[in-house]
């Protein structure tokens, strides 16, 4: 009865959604400078790895998750402005003990109009689950911990750079940038960072299609009770193919040298490709290893990780998409299998899109997991989510 219920809140939200959508395109509220778009959505879902019964058997559950939201931006200006805010509560059908509440606000501004470029960011996010997503436009993401239980990350995040021209293909551009970072867990654990990073690059435009550079990174970080020094000698290129392909390749070698870690030198290296193989289809790749502070009380570690993906729009209204995404990762120092940090990650994901009229989307996810949990984890949701 609570599924066939579960079933019929959708039922309902979608013939809402029709109904309400026969009124004029609309792609927010103007308030002056700015634009306003409030946000709505329902999600049902089945989880088959709910509750852990031995390291070989679990049990599933159905559950909904009602969101509201609003996101904010300023018109066009020569500087980027935005804010961000949701918040839902996940009800499960029988482990009701496990219902709880999630959220996520943020705000960035930012401009990079002329040499002098700098921009900020701040937010806060309350999850219940891993957080795998990555941008292939910017290469944000994925998050610096994966975590399967709920937790709360708070970021901070600032640069400022200027950009000298030393001739008319080359130039030079210091940058320095800081960054806080706060995770709390459900459990005892909790992780907590500063860096202050200084970046020198110089760049060369070899075409106007292509870039090369080579440069040094320091950064300084303090992990709570643990200060560490990371520098990096790194040489790389980016361009584009062709107007409808771009890339990034960059190669290093990076030290790392911690008060209670200790000390390691190894390769480093990042690379993205994003494609536009047709005008409806759209590939992209990145990959990388790099040192970053530990959690948990744990050391410092060497993080890797290689992801993929592609989205096909079959139609103006429907599109589907899949990508995966690999982690492992090493305390420095240790190859120990016994690390906290020990275990390779796998997350794969397919869904398609379908765009009812005017400004409301119906959403079908597959999500797979595999992880240190020896239990598997499949996940599928239907989502239908309205934005004004």
């Amino acid at each position: 009865m609570r599924l066939i219920h579960r079933i019929s809140i959708l039922g309902l939200a979608l013939i809402c959604s029709f109904v309400s959508a026969q009124t004029e395109d609309s792609e927010g509220i103007d308030l002056g400078w700015l634009t306003l778009q409030p946000e709505a959505g329902i999600l049902g879902a089945y989880d088959d790895r709910v509750v852990l019964l031995s390291e070989t058997k679990a049990e599933g559950d159905f559950y909904s998750e009602p969101t509201v939201g609003a996101q904010i931006r300023n018109k066009p200006a020569r500087y980027q402005f935005s804010a961000a805010a949701n918040y839902g509560y996940r009800n499960y059908s029988d482990y009701t003990d496990l219902n709880d509440d999630f959220y996520s606000a943020g705000v960035m501004l930012r401009s990079d109009d002329g040499r002098l470029n700098w921009g900020a960011d701040s937010s806060i996010r309350k999850a219940l689950n891993y957080e795998t997503s990555y941008n292939p436009v910017t290469g944000d993401g994925p998050d610096s911990i994966l975590s399967n239980e709920e937790n709360v990350r708070s970021q901070t995040r600032a640069y400022l750079s200027y950009d000298q021209e030393v001739s008319e293909r080359t130039s030079i551009v210091p940058e320095y940038s800081f960054w806080y970072y706060n995770h709390e867990f459900s459990g005892a654990d909790r992780e907590e960072w500063v860096v202050h990073r200084l970046t020198l690059p110089a760049r060369y435009a070899i075409t106007d299609k292509t870039d090369i550079s080579a440069g040094v990174r320091l950064s300084a970080q303090n992990n709570e009770n643990e200060d560490g020094v990371i520098g990096t000698l790194y040489a790389g290129a980016k361009g584009r193919l062709t107007d409808k392909s771009a890339w990034q390749l960059y190669l290093g070698v990076s030290a790392a040298d911690y008060d209670q870690s200790g000390s390691e030198v190894s390769g480093v290296a990042r690379g993205r490709l994003n494609w536009q193989t047709t005008e409806k289809i759209n590939v992209y790749l990145f990959g990388g290893n790099a040192f970053e502070p530990g959690y948990g009380g744990g050391a410092a570690r060497m993080v890797y990780r290689a992801g993929y993906g592609t989205s096909w729009r079959v139609v103006d209204q429907l599109s589907f998409y899949a990508n995966g995404l690999h982690d492992y990762e090493r305390e420095v120092g240790s190859d120990s299998s016994s690390s906290i940090y020990s275990g390779v990650r796998h997350f794969f994901t397919v869904g398609s899109t379908y765009s009812l009229p005017r400004w409301a989307e119906l959403s079908l996810i597959g999500r797979y997991i595999n992880d240190e949990v020896k239990v598997d984890q499949m996940i599928v949701s239907l989502e239908l989510s309205a934005r004004y």
